[in-house]
Order: structure tokens, then sequence, then C-alpha cells
């Protein structure tokens, strides 16, 4: 025969407390070693700018007006990483997405962010969008 219920209060039905940092900090948790990463990506992208025209170097490719024409795009570029970095805590999946869309656009232009700056941006961002999904 089955068991009868018991009418009355269940001890599996206490009200839970919410607590308003606890969904911050899964966030973080979601993304603290990709947040890392961006981070890097977005610092390495500023210091590329930065030293493309600090440094004297011989431009035989590209006038030196086109080159600091890209070394502030690039700082432009690399500033916007850095602030979805920084945005990617509260609100993931915007920042990846913007995360990649610049890091995509530091490829085209020189210097490139020394070229693994982009790329290690790319990979966080879609360890981000990844880790959203599966969510």
């Amino acid at each position: 025969m089955a068991k009868k219920k018991k009418r009355g209060k269940s001890e599996n039905l206490k009200p839970q407390k919410k607590i308003a940092g606890k969904e911050t900090r899964e966030e973080f948790e979601l993304v603290k070693t990709d947040y890392a990463l961006n981070m890097i990506a977005s610092i390495i992208v500023l210091v590329s700018a930065i030293l493309f025209v600090a440094v004297p170097l011989n431009f035989t490719l590209i006038s030196f007006p086109k080159a600091v024409l890209f070394a502030i795009l690039n700082a432009v570029i690399g500033a916007g990483m850095l602030l979805a970095t920084l945005s990617l805590k509260t609100n993931p999946r915007e920042a990846s997405v913007f995360i990649l869309v610049f890091s995509i656009i530091a490829l085209i232009f020189p210097p490139h962010g020394f070229v693994i700056g982009p790329i290690i941006g790319i990979i966080g961002s879609l360890m981000v969008l990844a880790k959203i999904r599966k969510r």
C-alpha cells in the first residue's frame, strides 16, 4: 500500500530568502577567468597603440600621419574593449559581443594589437558566450 501523505506544513516548503548579492556573485563566477583574459587583451591593445606612436619606427609601408591615425583608432578600440570588460560582470552577453567585435576590428588595423591581444580577446569573449549559452 502507498503511504498516506501528512497534511500540514512540510519542512521542504520553507520560504527561501533571496540574497541580492548572490546573483551577482554567480555572474562573477561565470566570468572570472574570462574577465582576466579580456582585461589582458584590452591592455595589450592599448599598449600597442601607445607604443606605435611613442617608439620612433621607420614607417615604410604607411606614412606617419596614417600611423598616428591608426594608433588613435587602436587606442579608441582598446578603450572600448576596456569599458566592455569592466561591464562584463553586470551584463556578460552584451559585453562579450562588444569585445568580440572590437577584437576583430583591432586585427584589421595596424599595429594589430601585437596580434596576441585581439586573439586573446576573441578567445575570452567566445568562452563567455559559450558559458552563457550552456546556462
